[in-house]
């Protein structure tokens, strides 16, 4: 695997997965407890994803809402059974 980036931001996460870049991994930062922390979303960097990201930032970027919102829920779904799986 070649260079990752990872994001907390769950709407870009979202976006980026309609856009058909798949989540790799889940990362989780405790903030002294296990209640307190956040979620990483890691995606494989590549000069398509650069250009994606750089579209998503300037407001070029359009998605299916219905695929973008069940992603959404997905992603957060994911979240709460990967922080089960942790605690």
């Amino acid at each position: 695997m070649g260079e990752t980036f990872s994001t907390c931001d769950i709407v870009l996460a979202s976006t980026l997965l309609t856009l058909k870049f798949p989540v790799l991994d889940y990362e989780i930062e405790y903030r002294g407890s296990k209640t307190n922390s956040t979620t990483y979303f890691l995606f494989e960097d590549s000069a398509r994803f650069q250009d994606a990201k750089m579209k998503i930032t300037n407001k070029l970027v359009t998605v299916e809402p219905y695929t973008f919102h069940s992603n959404l829920r997905m992603l957060k779904s994911q979240i709460r059974n990967f922080q089960d799986r942790r605690t």
